[in-house]
């Protein structure tokens, strides 16, 4: 009997044995060890955008072919350092050493400081010709002193941005001293809590991305702004975020009005705040614009405008826009009568983006009926218009393509539509949905990297979609 047990034993220990190597030679066939070092360094780069910037340090951490992959130079070539850290010098020369000759994206927090700021910006000096962009997120005087440091040549920043919520200006000598150097800079961000000076940016850049935060009491002058926008004559993109409370921020106009300001090189506007400032149209002309957006701000009620500022918008939409191919409307509600007057001004528009602002069925049919408006449009992207049916998209996409295949060889025949999204359209029916997909591309799901809509019933529609239409384009 002793004798039988020991061999039980024996066996056991044997098949535990055994088991553990299944197990372990079965972890060294999956998917993650088996993929090339350079594919599992692309998804680790699209990681580290998408999600966390940390990505390459704590996926270095895994496995050994992780760490292999993860060891890719360009992965660490967007050093981010936080000064609130007592490692953050030790953090700098790991981002550094790693990154090799990769050009350098550096985002610098110098909120709280365990670490001297000064300290962390002399480690990445030496490489300062590697420098494709910068970014210092802390108060304006601290902005300075690491601006004061930065006294090496840039010949590769192409891009600079500063955040300062809590003082009022940003002096622009050391901005001025530290970007003599940089002749390729043409992309310049700031967030702050008033309009800087006029002189603060370099007059060579073509694209400018200003926010005004909310988190202070401070009057804005609007007179300022076009100020700084006159001196600016090179601008291509121009992204303005102001404030939606007036009473804790107004925006101050002088009595004077303002000269028009002449953005000749203006490709892309986009203006997002309280609807005082879309005043700000009326003395700006853009005669090459592509691309015109306004918000009143993303998740908020949508804004009924008030006749003055409907009458702006108009005139601003009739002279500046025989270019125009976007036009995107986020929480903005006007009457139908205008859409026809926006729509009928814009030959060439291509894409229309309605986020919390309704469309009704009488502008859509302005889309579908002769004679057409905007002939060239290809795609709608439509989200959370409530009261737009959807007989009136199956009957927009249905007339542009017959209109085509009629005439397909003519070049005044209307376009395609060549997509239509819609999310939350609570008057969009499944059969509609269904219809549209037999005739073109209908996504009722945001892409991945923007979906706000997971939770929503847009889901059930996209699964019924498949159930009752087995075979469509997607």
């Amino acid at each position: 009997m002793e004798t039988l047990k020991k061999q039980m034993l024996l066996l056991q220990s044997k098949r535990a044995y055994h088991t553990s190597r299944i197990k372990y030679y079965k972890g060294m066939v999956t998917l993650a060890r088996r993929l090339p070092p350079e594919i599992l360094a692309s998804i680790f780069w699209l990681c580290a955008n998408n999600f966390s910037s940390n990505a390459p340090l704590t996926y270095s951490q895994v496995c050994t072919e992780w760490r292999r992959a993860a060891l890719t130079p360009y992965l660490w070539s967007r050093p981010v350092v936080d000064c609130a850290e007592r490692t953050a010098c030790s953090q700098a020369r790991l981002w550094l050493k790693r990154a090799a000759e990769t050009s350098l994206s550096i985002t610098l927090y110098i909120y709280h400081q365990a670490t001297s700021p000064d300290e962390v910006i002399k480690i990445f000096l030496p490489k300062s010709s590697n420098w494709h962009s910068l970014k210092i997120c802390g108060t304006s005087s601290d902005v300075h002193r690491v601006l004061e440091l930065c006294t090496l040549p840039m010949p590769q920043l192409r891009r600079f941005a500063a955040e300062c919520p809590r003082q009022v200006t940003l002096d622009p000598t050391p901005l001025h001293i530290a970007l003599t150097s940089a002749t390729k800079l043409d992309a310049c961000s700031l967030s702050s809590v008033t309009i800087p000076t006029v002189d603060l940016f370099p007059t060579s850049i073509t694209r400018l991305c200003l926010s005004i935060l909310p988190i202070a009491p401070f009057d804005i002058s609007m007179t300022n702004l076009m100020m700084l926008l006159g001196n600016l004559g090179h601008l291509q993109t121009l992204d303005l975020r102001l404030p939606r409370d007036t009473s804790a921020q107004p925006l101050i106009w002088d009595t004077v009005e303002p000269e028009a300001l002449d953005l000749s090189y203006l490709l892309q506007l986009k203006l997002d705040g309280h609807y005082d400032a879309y005043r700000l149209l009326r003395f700006i002309r853009t005669p090459m614009l592509q691309s015109f957006s306004l918000s009143y701000g993303e998740g908020l009620e949508p804004l009924n405008l008030p006749p003055a500022t409907e009458e702006i918008l108009s005139h601003f939409l009739q002279t500046n826009c025989d270019t125009l191919q976007k036009l995107e409307l986020s929480s903005i509600t006007t009457f139908p009568s205008n859409y026809g007057t926006w729509l009928g001004c814009m030959p060439g528009l291509r894409e229309i983006y309605l986020h919390d602002s309704d469309i009704p069925d009488a502008a859509m049919h302005l889309l579908s009926e002769a004679p057409l408006l905007c002939p060239r449009l290809a795609r709608l992207d439509l989200r959370w218009c409530e009261n737009l049916r959807g007989q009136s998209l199956v009957d927009l996409v249905r007339v542009r393509t017959l209109a085509r295949k009629d005439n397909p060889m003519s070049d005044d025949a209307p376009s395609t539509i060549e997509e239509v999204t819609l999310i939350n359209c609570a008057s969009v029916l499944v059969k509609d949905v269904i219809e549209l997909a037999t005739m073109t591309i209908c996504r009722v799901l945001a892409p991945q990297d923007e979906d706000r809509c997971s939770q929503s019933l847009c889901s059930v529609i996209y699964v019924l979609r498949v159930y009752y239409f087995g075979e469509y384009r997607e």
